[in-house]
Parts: C-alpha cells; structure tokens; sequence
C-alpha cells in the first residue's frame, strides 16, 4: 500500500493478529487437553455448536440477500431461508451433539476411526430428528442418514490426505533419487 506522496505502508500488526490469535488458540487447546473428560466433552460440544449456529445463520443471512436479487429462486427457498433462526438452532444441534459425542468416544477409545464418526453422525442427526419429529422411524432413519454422510466424509478426507501423503513420499523419494545421481554423477556416465 501506498500513501499520497508515494511512500510504501506497513500495515500494523496489531490490526491482524494472526499470531496472537494463533497462540490463543493452542494455548486453549492445550488447556482443555488437560481437563476431565466431562470438562472437555462439555466445551467441545459448547464451542461446536455455537460454531455451527453461527456458520448456519450467516450463511442463510447470505443466502437470502442473493436470493432476493434474483426474482426467478422458488418460494419455497426463500421461505426456508427466511426461518433463519430455527436452521440455525438445528445446525449448532447437529454440530454440537456431534462434535461432543467424537470428544468422548476418541477419548475412551484413544483413537478417531470411522466408527466414531458413523456414531458421532447418528448422534447428531437423530437428535436434531427428536426436536422436529417424536415418531422413531423418523428419528432412526435420519440418525442413519447423518451416519451414512459422516462414513463419507470421513472415507474422502482419509482418502484426501492418504493421497497427498503419498504424494509427498513420491516427491521426497524422486528428490532422493535425483541426490544420488547426482553424488554418482550419473549424468557423466551415459
């Protein structure tokens, strides 16, 4: 950036605390880590739910002020976009009793498989069920539903990072390779 004259700027750190804020968090990480599993369950499933309410209702508030610009989108749409509130009580439910049910299951388990994420989804979906609908059928079938998304994403995250670890282990090994061509001086040879 540059000012009047033609000066170059610093923007201030203090207006981007990316460090501060960095250090905060892993500090906080470090605390909860260190507390019972009651304690940690409980802020977990505090700070995932508040997230998702949070996410939800920001993203429907946008979702809506597009929506509007465009008079062809179905009434149907804007309609539940305009119930904002209750979406977003529904997703920080759903975030919450999930992220809470992952905490405690990946602490007694002492490992976060897929098991504990189709448990963690059928949590979270059949209870964001219970609080629209008391019929059990209803309630098991989206318990499974959220279960079945969960295994999902799951799969396409390990499959994600599985893929981008092999590929790095390819790269370090071609750049292995080429180090020792060319300490031999491979090249000379041929």
């Amino acid at each position: 950036m540059a000012d009047s004259d033609g000066n170059k700027t610093v923007i201030s750190a203090a207006l981007f605390p990316a460090k501060q804020v960095a250090e905060m968090m892993d500090n906080f990480k470090n605390w909860i880590t260190k507390q019972p599993l009651a304690v940690e369950a409980t802020v977990v499933t505090v700070c995932n739910g508040v997230y998702g309410a949070g996410f939800s209702y920001v993203f429907d508030t946008i979702a809506l002020q597009i929506c509007s610009a465009f008079p062809l989108v179905p009434t149907p749409f804007k309609a539940a976009l305009e119930s904002r509130v209750m979406n977003a009580r529904d997703f920080g439910l759903l975030l919450g009793v999930d992220g809470g049910i992952r905490c405690v299951m990946k602490n007694i388990r002492g490992k976060e498989d897929i098991q504990t994420r189709i448990v963690a989804g059928f949590g979270g979906g059949a209870m964001v069920a219970m609080v629209h609908c008391k019929r059990p059928e209803f309630i098991i079938s989206s318990g499974v539903l959220f279960a079945l998304l969960e295994a999902a994403m799951f799969k396409v995250i390990m499959f994600r990072l599985c893929s981008g670890l092999k590929l790095i282990a390819m790269e370090r090994k071609c750049f292995q390779i080429d180090t020792l061509m060319d300490k031999l001086d491979y090249d000379k040879k041929l």
